[in-house]
């Protein structure tokens, strides 16, 4: 068993480098995901293999697209931004204000924040206020900054 899967006609490498290097990420409804499921069938057909395609889900195709972010005030500086799966795209430049998403407890906290939040950029996970480790400010800083920290 160990020659034919490792060593001796081992398939692994190659299809590996297929659906990780040639088709790539494979969020259910993307083109990825399809480019898979296509690859897939293809290849099971030549190995004698009868296959079927299932429906999965009802919800529309989505695709990763380009992401720019750039902060505007107090002063411009450009960020690193990934949108969220399934997050609606924008047609052209947006300029909001942006919100960070709080720790929210309970299903009616969530739906309460929602409403307040329309039409704003809303950050899911920000970047740290500061590179040390939230002990290590405690005990370090001043209690007025550790309390600037903790409230930005």
């Amino acid at each position: 068993m160990w020659a034919e899967g490792m060593t001796e006609r081992s398939q692994a490498a190659r299809l590996a480098h297929v659906l990780m290097d040639s088709i790539g990420p494979r969020l259910n409804g993307s083109p990825g995901y399809t480019a898979a499921a296509d690859w897939l069938q293809r290849l099971y057909a030549e190995w004698g293999i009868t296959v079927r395609r299932e429906a999965y889900g009802t919800w529309p195709g989505w695709q990763s697209g380009r992401v720019d972010l750039t902060l505007t005030s107090p002063r411009v500086q450009n960020h690193d931004a990934t949108m969220r799966a399934w997050s609606p795209g924008a047609a052209g430049p947006v300029e909001a204000d942006v919100v960070v998403m709080p720790e929210l407890q309970t299903p009616q906290q969530a739906t309460a924040w929602l409403e307040t939040v329309r039409g704003k950029v809303v950050l899911a996970s920000p970047a740290e206020a500061s590179c040390r480790e939230p002990q290590s400010v405690e005990r370090l800083a001043t209690p007025e900054t550790y309390q600037a920290l903790r409230d930005e």
